[in-house]
């Protein structure tokens, strides 16, 4: 059974985050994904290649006959779903951006204004998470690719 919201074990983050947005189960969304997902335990082909990237997130969403529509730098709108780089591991810029490029998550806003931002982190143990609003920016244009959308109805 794919779960709707992450577990520790969980590597299905792109989904439940498009999932919660679109209030669909993230079964269905991993079900139709443009990349064959059975096992929501890795988001790897093949053991190496990532299926949970942008591009992916595009190809679902016009399957499904909606819209990838980009949000400008540093705003954040309620629902939308914005992909975060752990650039806070590692000891230097270098190692920084190169774990930030390896060590990504999906999460979806449910609150930004300009202290805070507040997301639905997809996780059953720990849902909500709360960032000071220069720290979660860090998160997003720390590394690449930079991806912050909302889901628009069809063209």
């Amino acid at each position: 059974m794919i779960p709707d919201r992450m577990q520790p074990d969980s590597a299905h983050c792109g989904p439940v985050a498009i999932a919660h947005a679109l209030g669909i189960k993230a079964a269905q969304v991993m079900v139709d994904w443009p990349d064959k997902w059975t096992d929501h335990r890795t988001d790897r082909k093949w053991w190496l290649w990532p299926i949970d990237t942008p591009w992916n997130h595009k190809k679902y969403l016009e399957r499904a006959g909606l819209q990838m529509l980009p949000i400008p730098h540093n705003n954040y709108p309620v629902n939308s779903i914005v992909l975060l780089h752990n650039v806070n591991a590692g000891r230097n810029p270098i190692t920084q951006f190169i774990c930030g490029l390896i060590y990504q998550h999906w999460v979806r806003v449910l609150l930004c204004d300009d202290q805070q931002v507040i997301v639905d982190y997809g996780t059953d143990d720990q849902p909500l998470k709360t960032y000071d609003k220069a720290s979660f920016d860090r998160l997003v244009d720390g590394a690449w690719p930079r991806c912050v959308y909302q889901i628009g109805g069809a063209a």
